[in-house]
């Protein structure tokens, strides 16, 4: 659609990917999708995005703290995967992964459901 773009977008997915472009980037933005990946493949999606990581590269990542919609085996009505992130399990992974937490905080959910709330977080790859 945009051939301006050629050679300058790569499409790959979480949990396993090479690092595009030769990795090495500052920071990875992961908005509302680590949610969507399965508990056994998380370990796997942490190491894929360390390594797009230069030393000190950052990570925003956003993840539910609160879903009413979740009705059966982690999945909404509409069959979307919601892994739940309780006690921090997220930070805990890739802390273990050589990352540190700078900082995190809650946030309302932007199309205003009022049964879906935010946590936004924060890290550096301070081991690499």
């Amino acid at each position: 659609i945009h051939p301006e773009l050629f050679g300058r977008v790569l499409h790959a997915a979480l949990p396993d990917f090479e690092s595009p472009f030769g990795g090495k980037f500052d920071g990875i933005l992961c908005s509302a999708v680590l949610m969507h990946i399965p508990e056994s493949q998380l370990l796997s999606a942490a190491s894929s995005i360390r390594r797009c990581l230069k030393k000190n590269g950052r990570l925003l990542y956003s993840v539910p703290s609160k879903r009413s919609d979740i009705v059966e085996g982690n999945r909404d009505t509409n069959g979307r995967l919601f892994i739940p992130d309780p006690s921090n399990r997220l930070q805990v992974i890739f802390e273990r992964n050589g990352f540190s937490l700078i900082s995190e905080w809650s946030n309302a959910d932007s199309l205003g459901r009022d049964s879906v709330e935010w946590v936004s977080v924060l890290m550096e790859l301070t081991n690499s």
